[in-house]
């Protein structure tokens, strides 16, 4: 499994100040709840459900479509 990713200076910073980096796995805190998201590429997808069967692929593969940052949504 890879290490949680940690930013470092000169990494990308997420477009909304709230959010967080991507752990690499499932947020305990994202548990049974809804999430906005920011991918690598930029893109920023709202109210999407954190885990279950249609759920986030939280693992971190280097792709464009990974989880970059998260907020979880009250």
């Amino acid at each position: 499994m890879k290490a949680a990713h940690k930013l470092q200076p000169g990494d990308a910073m997420p477009k909304v100040d709230s959010m967080r980096p991507n752990p690499g796995k499932l947020p305990k805190e994202a548990i049974g709840k809804r999430v906005s998201i920011e991918l690598r590429n930029g893109r920023i997808c709202h109210n999407w459900a954190a885990d279950g069967q249609s759920g986030c692929r939280w693992t971190l593969t280097n792709n464009d479509w990974d989880i970059a940052f998260y907020e979880v949504l009250k």
